[in-house]
């Protein structure tokens, strides 16, 4: 599913519902909490969004196109459906998005741990 965004225009918003994971083709995204605090600004390969894949949770952050830029949706019905065709494959999706998410948890404890020891 290929979608476009224009400059400034929400991808998603803080607290709406999580309905899939998008992966930049061109151009960049900057992740966001509902203060506007900045988290990360992602380009051509990067992802986000993927714990919607998992659970159904509201969006923790918003995305935000910070130029025109073109994504790919993967949406959970897509994952269940690769999991229902071909489990084998499915299972290799699950087990690097779970790879995925622990490394950027682990990224995000140390941030706060050195933010801590800062004040």
């Amino acid at each position: 599913h290929k979608r476009e965004f224009l400059k400034d225009e929400y991808v998603f918003k803080f607290n709406t519902p999580g309905l899939g994971m998008y992966v930049v083709i061109n151009g960049e995204i900057i992740i966001e909490g509902d203060d506007k605090t900045e988290f990360a600004r992602l380009q051509k390969g990067d992802f986000f969004g993927e714990t919607a894949l998992i659970n159904e949770d509201k969006r923790s952050a918003n995305a935000k196109a910070f130029v025109d830029t073109r994504i790919i949706a993967f949406f959970r019905s897509d994952l269940l459906e690769i999991i229902r065709r071909n489990p084998s494959f499915g299972t290799k999706i699950l087990f690097n998005l779970s790879n995925i998410m622990a490394k950027r948890l682990k990224k995000s404890n140390t941030l706060l741990q050195n933010k801590e020891n800062n004040l």
